[in-house]
């Protein structure tokens, strides 16, 4: 793998990044050999709606770039298409920038890749009468022979039990959460190079700032409440911290907790992005950043989220390992170097909120860098993966049986 990017955002994180990516073992893939030739430019057909809307294909592709295009009746259709007056700044940042998008279904037969939704596609399958049967499936779905060449890519950040109605598809490549897809990197959030770095006298003043006017508190936003598991570690830790949480989940703890006298209410409708959640993460030093499914490199924006806002995130799944890989040192505690033991934890956080210097080095990371967790931002970087590699091709694989790739992933 290339550097992909401009150098602003190759990292220190995306190094360990690729080296991590060379270093994969075998994977379940198998599928014939072939050569290409380089093209001038790449086509990606959308050809299922990203959670019920269009994405890249609505933007506008400049003058500039339709010029790298050979093709004129192609040139023609995508200039049509485009409807919206919204910059096509998708792979700007990008090494390679000569891939574009299309809701052209029509192309289909003529483009690069073709990529599908996961919750999208899933829901047209279901649709189908006689689902379960590959051949009918696929001729309600495609009115064309599939090419060899062509790269049919899913696209799936989510940790739910993955349905087996897709497997017959056969897809290539897949965007996901798990570091072992073709394209995952910086999927909820990632590590970049602060714009300036802060000097000695400035951090010391951060750090103590936070340090003087957070409480010795646990915040926690919540609206999941069949994830079981986490809400029993959060139990048995409400005996020893005073916790603070918002969300849906409010009634069933207060129904099924048996001890919530350590435990603050917020207000459910405190909705993310909302004055409301700023100003109630400026309140507290420590934040569950629990996730709902415990899959292998299943780390969302909300772990990402509490380092931008200066909290310290108490993770638990998935394992350490996981977060040694992306997150930055000495940034956050894993439940699991306490033997997973609530009292034992509590005894270090209450610790770690009185002793300036141990909660100073939670945000040594600040002085270097900077957490980006942006949509906008992160969905670039994994197409500048994927268009690196339709640049590169030399070969295609496939996925044999998708669904138990990505649940053989998760431990339920």
């Amino acid at each position: 793998m290339s550097n992909l990017y401009d150098p602003d955002i190759d990292s220190v994180q995306f190094n360990l990044y690729r080296k991590f990516k060379q270093n994969l073992a075998q994977k379940n893939k198998i599928g014939p050999l072939f050569k290409k030739k380089q093209k001038s430019h790449y086509l990606i057909i959308e050809y299922t709606k990203i959670f019920g809307k269009n994405k890249f294909c609505e933007h506008k592709i400049s003058d500039e770039q339709l010029h790298t295009i050979t093709d004129q009746e192609l040139v023609a259709k995508l200039r049509s298409e485009k409807s919206s007056n919204s910059d096509y700044f998708l792979l700007n940042r990008c090494r390679y920038k000569n891939c574009f998008f299309s809701c052209d279904k029509s192309l289909a037969r003529h483009s690069d890749a073709l990529m599908f939704h996961e919750r999208d596609l899933t829901s047209q399958v279901k649709a189908i009468k006689g689902h379960k049967d590959y051949e009918n499936v696929h001729s309600k779905l495609f009115n064309f022979d599939r090419d060899a060449s062509q790269v049919w890519i899913l696209w799936n950040d989510e940790a739910n039990f993955f349905p087996d109605a897709l497997d017959s598809f056969h897809f290539n490549w897949t965007i996901s959460y798990n570091s072992m897809s073709e394209a995952s990197f910086c999927t909820y959030g990632c590590l970049t190079k602060s714009d300036l770095e802060i000097g000695s006298s400035n951090f010391d003043k951060f750090v103590l700032d936070q340090f003087s006017r957070r409480k010795n508190k646990i915040l926690w936003f919540v609206s999941n409440c069949a994830a079981k598991k986490r809400l029993k570690v959060v139990e048995k830790l409400s005996l020893y911290n005073n916790i603070e949480i918002y969300g849906k989940c409010n009634h069933y703890i207060k129904n099924n907790f048996e001890n919530i006298s350590l435990i603050e209410f917020g207000d459910e409708k405190c909705a993310k992005g909302s004055d409301c959640e700023k100003n109630t993460f400026e309140g507290s030093k420590f934040y569950f950043a629990f996730e709902n499914q415990n899959c292998t490199d299943y780390i969302t924006e909300k772990f990402w989220r509490s380092l931008d806002f200066n909290l310290i995130p108490i993770v638990f799944q998935p394992n350490k390992e996981y977060y040694e890989k992306i997150a930055p040192a000495n940034s956050y505690i894993h439940f699991a170097d306490f033997d997973y033991d609530s009292k034992k934890l509590s005894q270090y956080l209450n610790l770690v909120s009185k002793n300036l210097k141990i909660y100073e080095k939670f945000f040594e990371w600040k002085k270097y860098y900077k957490i980006v967790y942006q949509a906008n931002y992160v969905e670039q970087l994994r197409f500048c993966e994927i268009c690196e590699k339709l640049n590169n091709l030399d070969h295609q694989l496939y996925y044999d049986k998708i669904s138990n790739w990505f649940n053989s992933q998760c431990f339920r």
